[in-house]
């Protein structure tokens, strides 16, 4: 697990570099479209709430607020998402120019050679296959996503746990 950590945070250093914002783009892109369905959740128990006790006037509100949330959260999603791209596209471009460079570097007689025609066409199907960086990227990003989705959700049932808990004394 230590391993898998380690190589992690040296992928987000890796496509990191000259771009600072990488991590902060993830991480926020990553709450903002974990966070999305637990404010659903939430506003809609506070519309049933109000609307059970006839307070039409604050069912509006939690509308409202339910409404203008989930928008702030998916434009701040979308926006991150469309930064990941083009991070992605990036990082693609500068594998492309550095086996470009690498091929420019060898001599014409080793160029010629089958296993080292080989070795490029391998290296160029890698890169543009289903293992290319920009997959790599987006896989980080969903790795952002997944954990604050899982930390959303342990928040929630120890909010829930302990709002019935506190229920239990008033009965």
């Amino acid at each position: 697990m230590k391993n898998i950590w380690q190589e992690f945070k040296s992928f987000i250093k890796m496509i990191s570099k000259g771009k600072k914002d990488v991590a902060v783009v993830m991480a926020a892109g990553g709450f903002m479209k974990a966070t999305v369905p637990f404010l659903v959740f939430y506003f809609s128990a506070q519309i049933l709430n109000n609307a059970i006790e006839g307070d039409y006037e604050a069912c509006v509100k939690s509308v409202a607020a339910l409404l203008l949330s989930q928008f702030v959260c998916e434009l701040v999603n979308r926006f991150c998402q469309k930064r990941i791209e083009v991070l992605g596209e990036s990082c693609q471009q500068i594998i492309r120019q550095q086996m470009a460079d690498k091929a420019f570097e060898l001599q014409y007689e080793k160029f010629e050679k089958q296993e080292t025609l080989d070795a490029l066409r391998h290296a160029k199907l890698t890169a543009g296959g289903s293992g290319d960086i920009k997959d790599q990227v987006d896989t980080c990003y969903q790795i952002f996503v997944q954990f604050f989705s899982m930390c959303c959700t342990d928040v929630g049932c120890i909010f829930l746990s302990s709002s019935g808990e506190s229920g239990k004394d008033t009965v």
